[in-house]
């Protein structure tokens, strides 16, 4: 018999330490699963409004959605889960992501500022729905995904999580701002001065701007950006892109304004526009498309 060449032998030994190192994290996740214990809560809290309420979230787990609902109430519903090896542990990382609802007059506050994985779990999880009147101005700030479907209001988001903005008018001075995830606006009138600020991450914006001097403002570090608005559109926009490319369809006259890096281009989305859309790319693509206005 042929000696085992030393390769062969220095190969499954790695091999079997690899397998080792993976075959027992799996046996001790497995097992810790099977002898955890789960404590949840579901908590809704109710409050009545007047005719121009306003809401501030501060949250630091999970996701945030923020429904238009009936007038003159706004409703949050709180639900988490927590899983630990002990029954006392699950329920001390439950009370962590603890959510309080309070109000100052027609101000709605609700927070959930317990310290981060100061108690040991093996899962979390943290809904907080809240409904309020369509006409309603919003401040968020949270860590997690946030969504906000059928508000008519001034709208201000900051956090390193996803947002998504549906069914929306944005008024007065909104802003975005997400360094981390995706911002996604689809149906969404711009009446005001909108900014979405990003660091790493695609912007999507698909909607109009309401004439009369509305503006929308994106500035994206490293990501794509696409847009589409309704032809024609009250708008001057101002494309600028460092190092990305730019694309708009044949409907959008855009004109090269300079051609050196930070290269910029910029159109009249309609006859002597009033309001203006600016984006700036620095690393990433921009998108610019149009749809038909009307039937």
């Amino acid at each position: 018999m042929e000696p085992v060449p030393g390769w062969v032998r220095v190969t499954g030994l790695v091999v079997a330490v690899a397998t080792g190192l993976v075959v027992v994290p799996l046996v001790l996740v497995t097992a810790t699963s099977l002898a955890s214990t789960v404590a949840q809560v579901q908590r809704t809290t109710t409050l009545e409004v007047g005719p121009g309420p306003r809401l501030h979230v501060d949250a630091r787990f999970g996701s945030v959605a923020i429904e238009a609902g009936r007038d003159g109430r706004i409703t949050v519903q709180d639900r988490r889960s927590a899983g630990a090896v002990t029954r006392a542990a699950a329920a001390a990382a439950l009370g962590q992501m603890a959510v309080d609802v309070s109000r100052q007059g027609d101000l709605v506050l609700v927070r959930q500022t317990g310290l981060l994985f100061t108690v040991p779990a093996i899962d979390r999880n943290s809904i907080i729905t809240i409904t309020v009147p369509a006409r309603t101005d919003v401040d968020v700030s949270n860590d997690g995904d946030v969504r906000i479907q059928g508000i008519d209001g001034t709208v201000r988001f900051s956090g390193s999580g996803s947002v998504d903005v549906r069914d929306t008018t944005l008024r007065g001075a909104s802003t975005l701002d997400s360094p981390f995830g995706e911002v996604q606006l689809a149906n969404v009138t711009v009446a005001g001065a909108t900014t979405v600020t990003k660091t790493l991450g695609d912007v999507t914006f698909d909607g109009q701007l309401a004439p009369g001097g509305s503006g929308l403002d994106i500035d994206d570090s490293a990501g794509n950006v696409s847009i589409v608005l309704p032809q024609p559109t009250d708008a001057r926009a101002t494309v600028t892109a460092q190092a990305g490319n730019f694309h708009a369809d044949g409907t959008w006259l855009f004109t090269p304004d300079q051609v050196a890096a930070p290269r910029r281009w910029t159109a009249n989305l309609a006859p002597s526009p009033t309001g203006t859309v600016t984006v700036r790319a620095v690393v990433g693509r921009v998108d610019f498309a149009s749809r038909q206005s009307g039937p």
